[in-house]
C-alpha cells in the first residue's frame, strides 16, 4: 500500500495528534468535495478532531477545523 493511501486512512483526530497541519488541510480538502461527515466523527471517547485540537492546544488546526465547519459547541461522551 502507498504512503498517500495510508495517509487518507488515518483520521482527523489522528492528523491533529500527529500535528500535521499540511495532511490535516488536504483530507479537510478532500472531505468537503465528497461531503463527507468525517468532520463530526467521534472517536471511542466522543471527541471531534476539534476536541483534540483543543485539549492538544494546536491553535492552528482549531481555527483550520472552524473554518471548515467543525461545531464549537459540539459535547463528548461525559457532556463536556
Amino acid at each position: 500500500m502507498a504512503a498517500c493511501s495510508i495517509i487518507q486512512m488515518l483520521s482527523l483526530q489522528t492528523l491533529v495528534e500527529l500535528g500535521d497541519k499540511k495532511q490535516l488541510l488536504e483530507k479537510l480538502e478532500e472531505s468537503k468535495r465528497s461531503t463527507s461527515k468525517e468532520l463530526y466523527e467521534r472517536t471511542p471517547q466522543g471527541h471531534t478532531a476539534l476536541d483534540v485540537a483543543a485539549l492538544l492546544g494546536r491553535r492552528d488546526m482549531l481555527q483550520l477545523l472552524l473554518e471548515y465547519g467543525a461545531e464549537l459547541n459540539g459535547a463528548n461522551k461525559s457532556g463536556a
